[in-house]
């Protein structure tokens, strides 16, 4: 459970290329020190939501805006507040469904029998649904 504190967001417009990770990265360790409260949410739940914000964004500039020209800008925005924290990443793709995506990876990793070490593909959506 997450303590109750003051409400906090926050918003970032980034350039749509991997190498603008740093600037994200440190944007939201920003947050995390400006954010009333945040030093009370346990350690694990910062690294976690590090992690999708990582893997959303390099899916949004890697496939969203693949083949888009110029690549238009990814919109983030966190909102924390006692009932959790929330992500969102805003892309100028087409829409994707993560919950349908999440339900075909589930019925595909229960009927696989092979090694599920061996996958090549889908990787940032067991990384996802895991977090």
């Amino acid at each position: 459970m997450v303590p109750s504190f003051p409400s906090y967001s926050a918003h970032l417009l980034v350039a749509s290329t991997l190498t603008a990770v740093e600037q994200l990265l440190s944007w939201f360790e920003g947050c995390r020190s400006a954010a009333p409260g945040a030093a009370q949410l346990p350690e694990r739940m910062w690294l976690e939501a590090q992690m999708a914000l990582v893997e959303g964004f390099t899916n949004a500039v890697r496939h969203a805006h693949q083949g888009l020209e110029p690549p238009p800008a990814v919109q983030l925005a966190l909102q924390l507040s006692h009932e959790g924290l929330e992500l969102r990443i805003t892309d100028a793709g087409a829409p994707f469904d993560l919950a349908a995506a999440w339900e075909r990876l589930a019925a595909e990793l229960a009927a696989q029998a092979d090694d599920p070490l061996e996958r090549e593909a889908h990787w940032g959506l067991i990384l996802l649904l895991k977090l």
